[in-house]
């Protein structure tokens, strides 16, 4: 019987707590390793519990008291935490990036040290741009190196920005400035760190056709593609959306251009008809600018995972016009909430959308799709009922369950050989 024999590491956090978790519920973890977990009999909890504000301390508190407290080691927990206030600040991202870079690398010798010892692990699954070090680290073992792969390649994603650079929006200048902080080092170390890797693990087809169209196919047997499964908190069977006048359009993600912001913005000033639109999400832009949008239009700024629910239940159709994702999890959290959706190609969750079935894929970066598309949608707001019951019948096929599923393909199930 396999027990115990897989890692997970992550020096901030991403998804890596849920899989994790996983992993325990069938007894194959033997250890987290993060910067992001606290003991609440320390003096740094009793210090941030008191002096956070009350949004704060939600956050803090799912980073604390999980089932697997004793297979979780925490290095460097300060630094972990500067680096998360850092990205909310508005300091350089060539600073942050350099910072970030430190402290993933001293990081990742502490832990490789820690893996070096514990002859039982057979398997690390870590997360892609922050493995580089742990892999360079663990070279010459005999390990199984598993990369969670999130987004796209780094060299794709500044493929797909670099061309929509050329077509000179009027907010080129926020484009820019993404791409500026994809530097050709980091480029060069993802392509490093995928080199290094033995096996991955992706979320969607689009994740990886970027991995296998970069090498050329040379990885294509070793990747396999494990949706992210969501809280069952987001199902809500809706049997009528009630639209009495306007259809209701939501957007959820940072508000900047790589995620279809400003593009979406466009899409609503070439509309033939009137709707309401809300937007959830961190932004960079100034209240000047928010206080300027349309009154159609309501920012409601970011919000917790636990009031999520409300946002999708109170909406009526998902757009998420992301120039590229590796995923997209607010695309299938609205279709838990029995929403169509209307979704960009190079989003990952496009796999489970069909056209006219429950919502619309499109081009990404095409404004003119944009708007024919939510024209659509509010022409045909009777059809709105039925997308969204159909929406809700694939959403409800992503749990834990089916989730450990894919990933027990690349780690090989209890009582199997793993095959290399």
């Amino acid at each position: 019987m396999i027990e115990n024999d897989v890692v997970v590491v992550h020096p901030i956090q991403q998804h890596s707590h849920l899989l994790a978790n996983v992993l325990y519920k069938h007894d194959r973890l033997s250890c987290l390793y993060t910067t992001m977990y606290f003991d609440e009999n320390t003096f740094l909890y009793k210090l941030l519990n008191a002096v956070l504000p009350k949004k704060y301390k939600y956050k803090l508190s799912s980073k604390m008291n999980l089932p697997f407290d004793k297979k979780v080691k925490s290095y460097y927990t300060i630094l972990g935490l500067i680096f998360i206030g850092l990205g909310k600040t508005h300091i350089p991202k060539r600073f942050l990036n350099v910072y970030r870079e430190w402290l993933t690398k001293i990081f990742s010798k502490k832990v490789a040290r820690d893996i070096r010892k514990n002859t039982n692990i057979k398997y690390i699954i870590s997360f892609d741009t922050y493995s580089y070090f742990l892999y360079k680290y663990l070279i010459n073992s005999n390990l199984i190196k598993i990369l969670d792969m999130s987004s796209i390649p780094i060299n794709v994603i500044n493929k797909i920005i670099s061309f929509e650079i050329q077509k000179n929006y009027n907010f080129t200048k926020d484009l820019k400035r993404t791409k500026k902080s994809f530097t050709k080092k980091m480029s060069d170390r993802s392509l490093h760190e995928i080199k290094m890797s033995d096996r991955f693990l992706v979320a969607s087809t689009f994740t990886q056709k970027s991995l296998t169209e970069t090498f050329e196919n040379a990885i294509s047997k070793k990747i396999s593609i494990a949706p992210y499964f969501i809280d069952s908190r987001f199902f809500n069977m809706r049997e009528s959306h009630n639209i009495a006048d306007k259809v209701n359009f939501l957007f959820v993600g940072r508000l900047t251009a790589v995620k279809g912001f400003h593009y979406l913005l466009e899409a609503i000033k070439k509309l033939h008809s009137s709707a309401e639109f809300k937007f959830v999400g961190h932004i960079q832009l100034s209240k000047e600018y928010i206080d300027s949008l349309p009154a159609n239009i309501k920012y409601l700024g970011v919000i917790d995972k636990s009031q999520m629910c409300n946002i999708y239940s109170t909406s009526n159709v998902l757009i998420f016009p992301s120039l590229f994702d590796g995923f997209g999890q607010a695309i299938i959290e609205a279709m838990a909430s029995s929403m169509p959706v209307i979704v960009t190609k190079n989003s990952g969750a496009s796999d489970y959308v069909t056209d006219e079935e429950n919502g619309f894929i499109i081009e990404p970066g095409n404004i003119e799709s944009l708007v024919e598309k939510i024209q659509w949608m509010i022409d045909n707001k009777d059809k709105i009922d039925s997308m969204g019951k159909n929406s809700y019948k694939i959403a409800i096929e992503f749990t834990e369950k089916n989730y450990y599923k894919k990933v027990a393909e690349i780690i090989g199930f209890e009582g199997e050989q793993d095959e290399n």
